[in-house]
């Protein structure tokens, strides 16, 4: 391939583990390597006994940053039919990162998130890495800054420890979780609520008498304890005290389970009375009513503004575009870019999602060489993502197909003797480009 009759070898002898590195650092600098191979990779020397590797001498070793190592370690410790769908290339490397750094039983309802079907085609697909980690957020992942016990108690769930030293939380792993460094998370929702479960016993046994309570208007009655439900208590404000109040733990959703409130109790409190709080839900929800038709009146008169605004820049169109005209449709284009389209894009222009945990990187860095483009530069980008599904499909094109259609038109304006003589050139450039490069190495 690189037109040379002989090169220059070096035979050594290696160490298992020698050659691990040497095959490790070769892969490094490919650009086919899949990053699971190279995570396995990664975690296979760091097992070696001898030589005796960590992560910050992989960094060293290997050439990349220390985050690009704890991410790639991370993909290793994907669930089988993680790995499997990573390996096939369903999913990014942004995605298997989301999904790896969770634990197992978390990281297969990760994965179901993770596709969704298609209405038009019936057939499932991945979702951006972007919209996965706001799903995994608002569903695995818990606040501890919310919770209602010390965070610091060792003794609350003695099996656990304190959650300020427990790994299964994003500040444990700011390398990792670097998209969390003002946001500590739980990541084992089961001992966050055994914890719960915990604190309320013990408030239960503090506290002589402490009442429960659930801000639902039944009780489930699990516990077999009395329960006052919401028709049975009027929360107590700073604002509003009475004599009769008294403390409660709230033992039942909905509401945070474990918070200590005060409440009233007595149906005769010359205060708060017989509480009617069916009267107060009906009165929320006649404000609420009014709010979403206060809202809808207001998306109904943005939308008839923004139609009329179109419509006058409709009106306006010069009959030549300038450059900030081709720009805004290539963003257009690029915002309502299909999955497949926008992996190949992302390929195309040698963007390397693969390098950056922050799931938006890849996106930022195509709109920076949007707005970095030329004008004929910016045209071609429009008609190559008109193209791309054709040119990348793996079925024969029809005749009137807009790729074939394309060619056609090009091909009469432009000879095809000259794209050859063109191709011919570019063709010698490039042989003599890996030429060099084979050489050196």
């Amino acid at each position: 391939m690189a037109e040379l009759f002989a090169v220059h070898s070096r035979v050594v002898g290696l160490t298992d583990a020698e050659a691990l590195t040497l095959q490790l650092v070769e892969n490094a600098i490919r650009e086919d390597v899949h990053p699971y191979q190279e995570a396995m990779a990664y975690r296979a020397l760091l097992e070696t006994s001898e030589p005796r590797y960590d992560v910050a001498s992989l960094a060293l070793k290997t050439g990349r940053s220390v985050n690009h190592i704890y991410g790639r370690l991370r993909m290793a410790e994907l669930i089988p039919e993680a790995a499997e769908v990573f390996q096939a290339n369903q999913i990014t490397a942004g995605h298997a990162v989301l999904i790896a750094r969770l634990p197992q039983d978390q990281q297969r309802q990760a994965l179901n998130a993770t596709f969704r079907e298609d209405w038009r085609t019936k057939e499932k697909q991945a979702i951006s890495a972007r919209e996965l980690g706001q799903w995994i957020r608002d569903n695995l992942m818990l606040t501890l800054a919310d919770a209602v016990f010390d965070r610091a108690d060792s003794e609350l769930v003695s099996a656990a420890g304190a959650c300020v030293n427990c790994l299964k939380r994003t500040g444990a792993n700011t390398a990792l979780f670097d998209d969390f460094q003002q946001d500590d998370k739980c990541l084992d929702g089961e001992c966050f609520r055994s914890k719960i479960d915990a604190h309320i016993a013990r408030e239960k046994q503090r506290t002589e008498g402490l009442v429960q309570i659930t801000h639902a208007y039944h009780s489930n009655g699990k516990s077999g304890e009395k329960v006052l439900t919401r028709n049975e208590y009027t929360a107590v404000e700073p604002t509003n005290p009475c004599a009769k109040a008294t403390t409660a733990i709230v033992v039942e959703g909905p509401g945070k389970r474990g918070e200590v409130v005060q409440v009233c109790a007595d149906p005769q409190c010359g205060v708060h009375g017989n509480p009617d709080h069916r009267a107060e839900d009906e009165a929320a929800e006649r404000l609420r009513e009014e709010e979403r038709n206060r809202r809808e009146q207001e998306r109904v008169q943005n939308r008839d503004a923004n139609r009329r605004l179109l419509d006058s820049v409709l009106e306006r169109i010069p009959t030549t575009l300038s450059r900030d005209d081709y720009q805004m449709l290539v963003f257009a284009a690029i915002d309502h870019m299909e999955y497949e389209d926008w992996e190949a894009m992302i390929e195309r222009y040698g963007i390397d999602a693969d390098e950056s945990q922050e799931p938006d990187a890849p996106g930022f860095e195509l709109r920076k060489k949007v707005q970095e483009a030329t004008e004929p530069q910016l045209i071609r980008m429009l008609i190559e993502m008109a193209l791309l599904r054709s040119g990348y499909s793996e079925e024969k094109l029809d005749a009137a197909d807009a790729l074939i259609s394309a060619h056609s038109r090009y091909a009469a304006a432009r000879p095809e003797s000259k794209l050859k003589n063109r191709s011919v050139r570019k063709h010698a450039s490039l042989s003599t480009t890996r030429g060099r490069k084979a050489s050196a190495r």
